[in-house]
């Protein structure tokens, strides 16, 4: 079965009738990838969760579902962009992931997964490292070797946002890591952060990860942070994303040179659109 794209889930202008079929459609794509999205035993498990809310809001889809669709859409994307890449990375993935009491350690591999996808995007030669092994993606660019460790700044359902605490508590576990160097890039997930902090202060995340990113690099171990969140689609167009980024003045050549690319891709690559401080 061919790789579903952005346009099998088009979910700017849904019926009802379109709805309930981008349901169906969801639901074999995730039989194919090997996770039966509708057993019982999973009910826990945030994926099934989170489509079960999907499913009983078919015939009334508002903004908020339609978002959370795309939370599904994107993730089987991702997995069929990684099981043509590499089938072996691919099953691990879904391994990890399709755990009946994974909790939100689901948001963090699905940012992994969703880095592994612009990954491929991007067409340089990388690897997935085992985990524990070092950073989770070495990359060859230029003929230098440059890494990137993923991270994701994730809330418990039911508790108060406290972002500046969060963001200090990943932070400071990403720092300490063993295999931390100037050529490797920190980049953390901040889309549920983000959501939160639209919802609570009626605008977006960057001015906040912006001041926060300063105040770290003094003490950054990495050669860079870079902050990533999907643009919330009430302020901003669906499907870009916006990152905050910030170097430090040790960052290897070749990891300055990927990003500095990375960041002229911006037009192919929406999800790493970039706000730089002026």
């Amino acid at each position: 079965m061919e790789n579903p794209t952005e346009s099998s889930f088009n979910i700017n202008a849904l019926t009802n009738e379109h709805y309930g079929l981008l349901i169906k459609r969801a639901v074999e794509l995730y039989q194919e990838v090997g996770m039966d999205i509708e057993n019982i035993t999973y009910k826990k498990n945030p994926i099934v969760e989170s489509f079960e809310y999907v499913k009983a809001s078919v015939n009334k889809p508002q903004e908020f579902e339609a978002e959370m669709f795309h939370f599904h859409a994107k993730l089987l994307k991702d997995l069929f962009e990684i099981r043509k890449h590499s089938e072996k990375d691919f099953k691990n993935y879904v391994e990890k992931i399709w755990q009946p009491n994974i909790g939100i350690g689901l948001y963090g591999e699905k940012f992994e997964i969703h880095t592994y996808a612009q990954l491929i995007k991007l067409n340089y030669p990388f690897i997935k490292q085992k985990d524990g092994d070092g950073p989770d993606f070495r990359l060859t660019f230029n003929n230098e070797h440059i890494f990137i460790e993923c991270g994701t700044a994730q809330f418990v359902d039911g508790t108060v946002p406290d972002f500046i605490r969060k963001l200090e508590a990943v932070f400071a576990e990403k720092n300490s890591k063993s295999y931390v160097d100037h050529n490797v890039a920190l980049w953390i997930n901040v889309s549920d952060m983000s959501y939160h902090y639209t919802i609570e202060n009626g605008n977006i995340i960057d001015s906040l990860l912006r001041e926060f990113a300063e105040d770290k690099i003094p003490i950054l171990r990495y050669g860079c942070l870079f902050f990533y969140y999907p643009a919330i689609s009430l302020l901003s167009s669906r499907g870009k994303g916006c990152v905050v980024y910030e170097k430090s003045d040790k960052i290897a050549i070749g990891l300055e040179s990927f990003m500095t690319n990375l960041r002229r891709s911006v037009d192919v690559h929406e999800d790493f659109l970039l706000l730089r401080k002026p």
